[in-house]
């Protein structure tokens, strides 16, 4: 039961709320199933860029640079937003409807704004029970995902043990480093400066794109070594501050190596949950098979990874 359909019909006490915030108790089997299912539905959008964007830079037919940039960005937002649901540190929009029930259900008098709320998984309140806070973000969905996103990723890296493992490491600094050096919300500005901007993505017509898709074709022999070059070499090439610029070649590049970063990350943290859960695996091999199905290279290895990495 993901979370839209849990808040109509799971467990759970509504213990407060306010304009600021809304505090909801439930079972931590319960809100743990509501994050893994909407996490599995994530996973699966995320799966059906990844293999769109495969078909798209494969084929030997003419394909266009910018709406693969944008195939990518919407791969790399929904592994983004399926990470965040599984380490409860999430995004969750809610419409007025919505809020104003759980205020109903607090019986109070105030309640926060409708739109991207804050979800964190707290504390335990019982020996069974977890604390679920809603906050608004005052953002919109997308730039509060990223945020997000971005705010994990430096978690992450300040905990890893550099000398202990440095790949690991240079791993989540280069995907740290991206929301220090151009802003969290980077990925959502190159989409819209490709999709939106006239004259700026859409230049196949005069001959003139800067968008590498040949680049791209080369992902299928790419090994964690090398992805780990290409991605610090680029984040390497990007100033220390001041946002992004006009490199649409550089930009375009780091997005989709951004997505392919992401996808790692939520394919093996899912994996991982699944394992540890001893969770019924029958949905993950699905989409294991849907992957292999369409994400295969003519060498038999799956786009951008083999399978064992």
């Amino acid at each position: 039961m993901p979370l839209h359909l849990w808040r109509k019909a799971g467990s759970y006490l509504v213990s407060h709320c306010n304009k600021t915030s809304i505090t909801i108790e439930v079972a931590a089997q319960e809100i743990g199933a509501a994050l893994l299912s909407d996490a599995e539905h994530l996973l699966d959008h995320a799966s059906e860029h990844r293999a769109s964007l495969h078909q798209l830079i494969s084929e030997a037919s003419w394909c266009s640079p910018a709406w693969s940039v944008v195939t990518a960005y919407y791969w790399a937002f929904f592994s983004g937003l399926a990470i965040t649901r599984i380490v409860g540190r999430s995004v969750w929009f809610l419409d007025r409807t919505a809020v104003s029930e759980f205020r109903t259900l607090a019986s109070a008098t105030d309640q926060p704004g409708a739109g991207a709320l804050s979800l964190s998984v707290g504390p335990q309140v019982t020996m069974t029970s977890r604390s679920v806070t809603l906050r608004p973000t005052k953002s919109q969905m997308h730039d509060a995902v990223w945020a997000k996103v971005h705010a994990l990723t430096v978690d992450v890296c300040n905990a890893v043990n550099q000398d202990g493992n440095p790949d690991e490491y240079r791993f989540w600094w280069c995907l740290a480093e991206l929301g220090k050096r151009l802003g969290p919300d980077w990925a959502s500005k190159v989409r819209n400066a490709v999709n939106y901007r006239p004259g700026f993505g859409y230049r196949e017509v005069i001959s003139d794109s800067q968008i590498e898709i040949g680049r791209l074709r080369r992902l299928d022999s790419f090994t964690s070594g090398l992805f780990l070059d290409e991605i610090e070499g680029s984040v390497l090439h990007l100033p220390l501050r001041g946002g992004l610029g006009d490199n649409l070649g550089l930009d375009t590049k780091l997005l989709m190596l951004y997505a392919t970063a992401l996808c790692v990350v939520s394919s093996q943290l899912h994996a991982d949950v699944i394992g540890r859960q001893q969770c019924d695996p029958r949905w993950q091999k699905l989409r294991g098979r849907f992957i292999v199905q369409h994400c295969s290279s003519e060498s038999g290895a799956l786009w951008p990874f083999s399978a064992s990495l």
